[in-house]
């Protein structure tokens, strides 16, 4: 069961930096040889840059909500 888990993180992890290197090779593309008077890629830029941001925070927040969560249950269990 332990393998399973880790396999399970470890193609976790490599999808998010996977999207997280893909959105940097995007925007450094867009700032080297992108128009900055075209709204196209100022938009563009702009959304990948906050999908970089969520994919980072759900990385980093959902494992934090699910230790509360098990926390919650173990002191409910216990009776606390």
């Amino acid at each position: 069961m332990m393998t399973e888990t880790r396999d399970g993180w470890k193609f976790r992890r490599r999808m998010v930096f996977g999207s997280v290197i893909f959105a940097g090779a995007l925007m450094l593309g867009l700032i080297l040889w992108g128009d900055p008077l075209n709204t196209l890629h100022r938009l563009v830029l702009e959304n990948v840059l906050w999908a970089a941001v969520g994919v980072i925070g759900v990385y980093i927040g959902a494992p934090v909500v699910d230790d509360w969560l098990q926390k919650r249950k173990v002191e409910d269990a216990s009776g606390k």
